[in-house]
């Protein structure tokens, strides 16, 4: 048994990069994370790895502003866990939140309580991760099409934005939404599905070498239930998959809200895992 911390983000890199591409959809988020290590400062991350034996694996990237984010290879994660615990207890490493499969993380926080009495633990969300490798079109027609955002649709894009991070995350960015607008129209990821005026809106989050991740899907209540989120996710997916020549899409979704898992697997998608996302807190006495 192993715990190793590194202080350079290329060895983690070199050392994690073949092994998350194995399963490049599930471990999107973690690939994303190791190409933004590429651009951060050392002060600014922790990076550990936790080995056994039989090479059963966990890998954990804490980056600034950032829950830490859990990876894992192997089958049998039950030393590994508690080898975690006592590292982040003696380095005297304290935990805010933590995004990683559900099993992980509901087995660290069992025992992450065991030996943290004073602290307890709020469920922010369950995720399920979801692939799509063919579209399955809307055998309705649904009126309008799909196009890419342009600098003229930022204002009324970034107030979507905005209601999507309040909706689907529970979170206020303030200002910060109509920066995110911005950078997403000039790197060609946001698109509008468009009738006489603009009903919806979706969006590429990340990439992989032969994915993409799909976020930002938001329509406004007064044009909901007409099929233009439908139409603009099938339509979306078959833009990645055919004009950027991507084998696959992935998204995550809400645990709790049935609609949108729904909607979903009618363009397509399909379950690959679930995740949780945690907080931590001390208990006031």
């Amino acid at each position: 048994m192993k715990t190793i911390r590194f202080h350079k983000a290329e060895e983690f890199i070199g050392y994690f990069a073949p092994f998350s591409i194995e399963e490049e959809a599930i471990h999107n988020m973690f690939i994303s994370q190791l190409n933004a290590l590429k651009k951060t400062k050392p002060s600014e991350y922790l990076l550990l790895l936790v080995e056994d034996e039989s090479q059963n694996q966990m890998a954990i990237i804490k980056s600034k502003d950032k829950d830490f984010l859990f990876f894992h290879r192997g089958t049998s994660f039950d030393l590994l866990l508690p080898a975690l615990i006592h590292f982040f207890i003696e380095k005297k490493i304290s935990i805010s939140g933590l995004l990683g499969p559900s099993f992980l993380v509901e087995q660290f926080c069992s025992l992450w309580i065991d030996q943290n009495p004073t602290q307890k633990i709020s469920l922010v969300r369950k995720h399920i991760l979801y692939q799509l490798d063919e579209v399955i079109f809307p055998t309705q027609k649904t009126k309008g099409k799909l196009r890419k955002a342009t600098p003229q649709d930022i204002d009324l894009l970034s107030d979507w934005v905005d209601q999507f991070h309040q909706e689907a995350l529970g979170e206020y960015f303030g200002t910060k939404n109509w920066e995110i607008t911005v950078q997403k129209v000039r790197q060609k990821a946001l698109f509008v599905w468009e009738t006489e005026e603009l009903v919806s809106m979706i969006g590429k989050a990340r990439e992989t070498a032969n994915g993409a991740t799909i976020s930002l899907v938001y329509t406004p209540h007064a044009f909901r239930k007409k099929g233009f989120a439908l139409a603009s996710t099938a339509a979306f997916s078959a833009y990645l998959l055919a004009q950027e020549k991507k084998q696959f899409c992935t998204l995550f979704t809400d645990l709790e809200n049935p609609s949108t898992n729904r909607l979903y697997q009618k363009v397509g998608f399909y379950p690959i895992g679930k995740f949780r996302n945690v907080r931590f807190e001390s208990i006031e006495k």
